[in-house]
This record gives structure tokens, C-alpha cells and sequence, in this order.
């Protein structure tokens, strides 16, 4: 029987005042690179 539910998370949302400063703290928490582009007041990584 396969499970319903996944154990990996798909999308984040979380309200910020300031974007840059957000992702480039982010991004040194989680260790991704902080070149991402920031597009429609929304930063996308992978």
C-alpha cells in the first residue's frame, strides 16, 4: 500500500521586510548559493 503523505517539503512561504536580507541569511543557514533571482517579491533557490 503506498503512503498518502511525503516526507519532504515542497514549497516555503515566509512573510519578510526585507527580501535581500532575507535570502542572504537563508542562504548561508541552509547553505545554498545567494545568487538566487528574486522575482515578483519572491526569491526562488534550488
Amino acid at each position: 500500500m503506498k503512503k498518502p503523505l511525503s516526507k519532504k517539503i515542497g514549497v516555503l512561504f515566509i512573510p519578510v521586510s526585507d527580501i535581500e536580507k532575507a535570502r542572504d541569511w537563508y542562504c548561508d543557514l541552509l547553505g545554498f548559493p545567494d545568487n538566487g533571482e528574486i522575482m515578483f517579491g519572491t526569491f526562488m533557490c534550488c
